[in-house]
């Protein structure tokens, strides 16, 4: 990748332009950026029609003779606003690297810290002046593409948009998302002083290539390049001469590394196609110029085609659509566009866009059909794993002898699943997920806190949230009483990270003495302060104000999330605002809304649950005084539908165990959890999943792959009714 030297910067959204509305990056959500990061807007979204109107309203159009307007600055605003971000964005443009560039400066970005995540994208359209100008250069081809062929005579320029989404390896884990690739190096250089204004030189090429392998051992162990391959003479040999040389210096002696075709993958030796390590034999046999390929060869690449973009094989129809694409285009062109036709067509079956899940045979006496077994596995797959099949779902697929025809071979299946993650990558990431939409910790990182924390310690909400994932994972990898110990563990995880050659941590947010030392695995904390994840700093401050504690918002989650109340939305007629008052304690502020008796018919539950976590502050520390008077951290369980949870409550510690010890809180969780793997609501219909998955759980010792598998057993998952 070549480009321009680029600056550390904190970014919102970053885009760059090419030769036209060009390549684009930017962060989903900024820690710190100019206006405190990317957060929601306060107006609600435009839907995408809104906005495709408001621009052509905006903007001229593309009629002939007319000059088109949007430029990329103002193409991102416009996803500012489909994103509903107030974040800053960033513009660059760095010619042909304009797409890398951006995505250097996303990836940079997101290693520094400065983001979570980086929106990377890139637009291209044929802009006449664009189109001139390499036409000038005689850059433009009047025959067609030919990368690093003797009759290449230039480019052909298209359309087209690309976006991509990149986070650090560890968090895209976490998250569960479709791994498309890992960045393992950036090499960023320009050609400097050349023969020209846009004449290539080697140097500049060799030098990013460097930049991007700083152990230059790497070099050696690369399999393949897919090389910029502009297809004109000078741009071609350039490149290819500046392979060489670099290659030379670390390649052994007699080893080669195929030049890639990046829609093919097919290596060019001798003037013949070879698939090289990871291409696709099925698809460059199609490319071969000698004869036509026989129906089957056909027949077989356009299968390996269906299989990334449906996870199965085309069925009968589908492979007669895809022949007579391939034929079409055959027709009128040439083999390798009739093949990249076939590989979009594919990608464009309503299959591939929609899961199909309404059951196979005939409906039973209740109205209801069992998923088929294709249908089962893609329902299994998508629930666990999302887009990214295993391997074992494949291999059954494919075995006729297995017919998950029982509640039993499904329920073995899915336990067998949830065994085999490899213990490397940690527990299912979408079982994790589970407690990071349960708990909402995540939050955390939401919550500005206009002023730093005293005692020079540093606040870093990332760290405190990384606190609470360790410790959910810790608590989920042992599988045991998980629900339990989540809510009541004494222990915690410290985040250590290495600052300016010292160790630092967040043990003062922790109350962890001064002279703590950073361990690794779990830290004992104080149990009569610390109790599980309703007193990790994460969750308290994902449950906090600004400036202040919110004992509203804490002791609603807890009526929803343990007790299964519910409250109702504010009325419109109501101003829920605390009084400010320096010289009153938050408790004392509150009185106000105990003194009204419309608004302490909804608060009196939830104020009465959140007051006892007054035992800190709203940075997640552990406090025995406030504003110089003891903490009063009383509360109560009230109006709960269960009198043996009833009853005042001296502190957070205990308002904790005694529900976690709860069959109600349990109860509850079993039904978030079916929420969140069976993507619906329960309702009455399923009683007897949600009383048998809570009976699996138990019975396991408290198991999440035991929950998991009788939830993805039970009639609620394997049958689908039709719609009235």
């Amino acid at each position: 990748m070549r480009g321009l030297p680029v600056l550390p910067v904190r970014i919102g959204k970053v885009r760059g332009r090419g030769n036209g509305s060009g390549p684009a990056a930017g962060p989903g959500r900024a820690v710190g950026g100019a206006g405190g990061g990317a957060r929601p807007a306060p107006e609600a979204a435009p839907g995408a029609d809104d906005l495709a109107a408001a621009a052509r309203r905006r903007y001229g159009g593309r009629e002939p003779g007319c000059k088109l307007d949007l430029g990329a600055l103002a193409a991102a605003k416009i996803v500012q606003q489909a994103l509903k971000l107030d974040g800053p964005y960033l513009v660059v443009d760095a010619a042909c690297a304009s797409s890398l560039q951006a995505m250097a400066i996303g990836a940079r970005a997101v290693l520094e810290g400065s983001i979570d995540q980086a929106i990377v994208g890139g637009a291209s359209y044929c802009k006449s002046d664009s189109l001139v100008l390499f036409s000038a250069a005689q850059s433009v081809s009047n025959s067609g593409s030919c990368p690093f062929g003797q009759e290449a005579d230039g480019l052909v320029t298209a359309e087209g948009y690309v976006a991509l989404v990149i986070k650090k390896l560890s968090r895209a884990i976490a998250d569960g998302d479709r791994i498309r690739a890992v960045i393992r190096g950036l090499g960023v250089a320009s050609d400097g002083k050349g023969k020209s204004l846009w004449a290539p030189r080697q140097e500049g090429q060799v030098l990013a290539v460097e930049r991007a392998y700083p152990d230059a051992a790497d070099i050696g162990r690369i399999e393949y390049i897919e090389a910029h391959a502009t297809s004109t003479q000078v741009g071609d040999a350039t490149e290819l001469g500046a392979l060489s040389r670099l290659m030379a210096q670390h390649l052994p002696a007699g080893r080669q590394i195929p030049i890639v075709d990046r829609w093919t993958k097919a290596e060019r030796k001798d003037g013949a196609l070879v698939p090289p390590p990871g291409a696709t034999p099925p698809l460059v046999a199609l490319l071969e110029p000698a004869g036509d390929p026989p129906a089957d060869k056909i027949d077989e690449a356009i299968g390996f085609a269906c299989q990334p973009a449906l996870g199965r094989g085309p069925t009968p129809e589908e492979l007669q659509h895809l022949r007579a694409v391939y034929a079409a285009v055959l027709a009128e062109h040439d083999r390798p566009r009739a093949l990249r036709a076939v590989l979009t067509a594919a990608f464009l079956l309503p299959d591939a866009y929609y899961r199909v899940e309404l059951g196979s045979g005939s409906p039973d006496d209740h109205g209801r059909r069992r998923l088929g077994k294709p249908e089962l596995l893609a329902a299994i797959q998508q629930t666990l794993f999302g887009a990214a099949r295993p391997r074992r779902l494949s291999q059954v697929l494919a075995d006729p002898t297995v017919f998950l025809d029982t509640r039993e071979s499904v329920a073995a299946l899915v336990s067998e699943l949830l065994d085999g993650e490899p213990p490397e990558h940690g527990p299912n990431a979408r079982v994790l997920g589970l407690f990071d939409e349960y708990f909402d910790y995540r939050k955390a990182k939401d919550v500005f806190k206009e002023t730093g924390i005293p005692l020079s310690s540093t606040y870093d909400a990332n760290r405190l949230v990384d606190d609470a994932a360790q410790f959910v994972e810790y608590v989920v990898r042992e599988d045991r009483d998980v629900f339990r110990r989540l809510l009541t563990g004494r222990e915690g995880f410290v985040v250590n990270i290495d600052k300016h050659g010292r160790h630092a941590s967040d043990h003062t947010i922790f109350n962890l003495p001064p002279d703590f030392k950073y361990r690794d695995g779990p830290v004992p904390l104080d149990p009569e302060a610390r109790c599980g994840m309703l007193t990790q700093p994460a969750w308290l401050v994902a449950h906090s104000g600004n400036f202040d504690n919110d004992p509203v918002r804490r002791g609603k989650w807890i009526l929803e999330h343990l007790l299964g109340g519910t409250v109702p939305d504010v009325p419109v007629t109501v101003c829920a605002v605390v009084p400010e008052d320096p010289t009153k304690t938050l408790r004392q502020r509150f009185e106000k809304i105990r003194n009204d008796g419309y608004c302490w018919t909804c608060h009196r539950q939830m104020n009465q649950l959140g007051m006892p976590f007054e035992a800190y502050d709203h940075y997640g520390r552990h406090r025995l005084q406030e504003l110089g008077k003891p903490v009063d951290t009383a509360g109560a369980v009230v109006a709960s539908g269960d009198p043996s949870l009833d009853g005042p409550v001296p502190d957070p510690v205990a308002l904790i165990e005694r529900l976690a010890a709860s069959r109600r809180a349990e109860e509850v969780f079993v039904r978030y959890a079916f929420r969140y793997f069976l993507g619906r609501n329960e309702t009455l219909r399923d009683a007897r999943t949600l009383r048998e998955a809570q009976a699996a759980y138990a019975e396991a010792g408290g198991s999440m792959k035991a929950l998991v598998a009788a939830l993805l057993s039970s009639d609620s998952f394997l049958y689908r009714t039709e719609a009235p």
